[in-house]
This record gives structure tokens, C-alpha cells and sequence, in this order.
């Protein structure tokens, strides 16, 4: 069981913990755009400073490969993107105008109300990359798990920047965990909170 942010991580968000934008952030920027320009490590000392706020109220984590594409389709055992347009819910190349959106707006969000899960910023994941999804192992596997290491993490979802193919459920994209670019960005998980008996 996990719980996935409704919106991908604000620049609001990431000022209010860091103290400060991420490096190559221009300023001013609208606290309502997605940060981007954050690298895989730098999302792992927002993270260790977000848990540590905490103070173990909640757990928060990047979502694996399979727990983004399963919140991506939103349950659907086939990705909902064959034949369908993505400019009503994908901030792509072709409808963005060139620069990310506020997160949750204007797009329709998915089935299960993730706004931004296709386009606005690529998303960075925990797993390490591989070149063959582990999902096309056959017997299917439920809830499959990345490699234990590697040299590049995945990023998912497609960005602002990206023609609509690379914004589809199932487009994954790869790059090297310190990398920045200003087209990616990312969502957390909250693990749920055991109850006291």
C-alpha cells in the first residue's frame, strides 16, 4: 500500500524546506510550477530533510517504476493512450508553449485524480534503469522490482518539452542520478502510517 501525491513537488514546496531553489533556477518563479532542474540526488536530500521534518508522522519516498506506471494507468492492465489525444491531460511539446504549467491545471487529471502524470515535467523514479522493463517477464509479475544497481536512474512521464509519444504511460526515459535538467522533476510517495493498537 502507498499513497501518491496528487500534484508533482512545487518550487512553493521546495523553497519552503530547502530554503532555497534548486541550482540553474532562475528567478522569480510562480510557487505553483513544478521545480524542475533537480537532480535524483538532489530529490534524495529533499527527501531525507522532508522525513526528518517528520519526525516519524509519515515516511515519504520516490515511487517505484511499477508504482508510477500502475498510478499512471490508474489501475488499467492497458495503458489508456492508444488512439487517444494527449493534449486534454499532457502538457507536451505540441500544447506547451514551451515552458512548464502550474501543477493541476487546465489538464483533465487521470481516473484516480494524479494531475500531471503524462508531460509538465519527466519524473525521476527510485529504480535503476535497465533496458527491458521487467513487466515483459513472462509470467507477469505483480509489482515488479529494479535492478539492485546500475549507472542510470528512470525518469517517466514525459515532459513540457517532449513530443507526445515520449509523454505516454508507457515512455521511459533514463539518465545518470546527478544529472539536472530543466525537464524533470518529481512526485513523492507517503508510505501509510502504522496504527497503534
Amino acid at each position: 500500500a502507498f499513497f501518491l501525491s496528487r500534484y508533482e513537488v512545487t518550487v512553493g514546496q521546495w523553497q519552503a524546506l530547502m530554503g532555497t531553489l534548486p541550482a540553474g533556477q532562475p528567478l522569480p518563479l510562480d510557487p505553483t510550477l513544478p521545480v524542475d532542474s533537480v537532480s535524483w540526488d538532489d530529490v534524495q536530500v529533499f527527501i531525507t530533510a522532508l522525513n526528518a521534518k517528520e519526525q516519524g508522522r509519515a515516511t515519504y519516498r520516490l515511487p517505484t517504476e511499477a508504482e508510477w506506471e500502475y498510478a499512471a494507468r490508474a489501475g488499467a492492465l492497458a495503458p489508456p493512450e492508444h488512439g487517444e489525444p494527449l493534449s486534454p491531460v499532457a502538457w507536451c511539446a505540441s500544447n506547451a508553449d514551451n515552458h512548464p504549467h502550474p501543477v493541476g491545471t487546465t489538464l483533465k487529471s487521470n481516473p484516480w485524480g494524479l494531475s500531471d502524470m503524462q508531460g509538465n515535467v519527466a519524473e525521476w523514479v527510485q529504480d535503476w534503469y535497465q533496458n527491458t522493463y521487467p513487466t515483459v517477464v513472462r509470467p507477469p509479475r505483480v509489482d515488479p522490482q529494479g535492478p539492485p544497481s546500475g549507472t542510470e536512474r528512470v525518469v517517466r512521464g514525459g515532459s513540457w518539452y517532449d513530443p507526445a509519444g515520449e509523454c505516454r504511460v508507457t515512455a521511459r526515459q533514463h539518465a545518470r542520478p546527478h544529472e539536472r535538467h530543466r525537464t524533470r522533476g518529481f512526485r513523492l510517495v507517503r508510505l501509510p502510517t502504522p496504527s497503534v493498537p
